[in-house]
């Protein structure tokens, strides 16, 4: 038999009709599915892969608001250590988590501190981006 129908076709018997039917079926199921073999993604693929494409977002969110606050990791030695802090890498004691969490108290108390924050004072944008990414580091023990 070839995949072509040919004139003798129609001297085929009903059974090699059928099965000729059959090989062009399964041909055309063949040509029509996706060329991947892979299966629909689960659904903890898919929110594996969401989560991933979260944290690259939020990244870059935190990278844009480095650079903005004059603290780009890759052109300051306090913006590697921010990036640091931000991502626990780098730790801080008790007694400096202490000492940030008094500065950050104090200057809500500060209404020229709130001025400056509010009116985009690169000064105080980067003092405060400096302290939340301490705020937010891994608390340990100093060895």
């Amino acid at each position: 038999m070839t995949d072509e129908i040919s004139d003798d076709a129609w001297s085929m018997t009903p059974d090699q009709v059928t099965a000729k039917l059959a090989e062009m079926s399964k041909q055309f199921d063949a040509a029509t599915k996706p060329a991947t073999s892979s299966s629909e993604p689960t659904a903890e693929q898919l929110a594996a892969d969401l989560g991933s494409a979260l944290e690259k977002r939020d990244a870059a969110t935190v990278l844009d608001h480095l650079i903005q606050a004059g603290l780009s990791p890759e052109i300051t030695d306090a913006g590697r250590e921010v990036q640091e802090y931000i991502h626990g890498k780098r730790s801080i004691t008790p007694q400096l988590r202490a000492a940030v969490d008094a500065k950050v108290e104090s200057w809500k108390r500060d209404g020229e501190f709130q001025k400056k924050l509010f009116a985009g004072d690169p000064e105080a944008t980067r003092l405060l981006t400096i302290a939340s990414a301490m705020r937010i580091a891994p608390v340990k023990e100093p060895a």
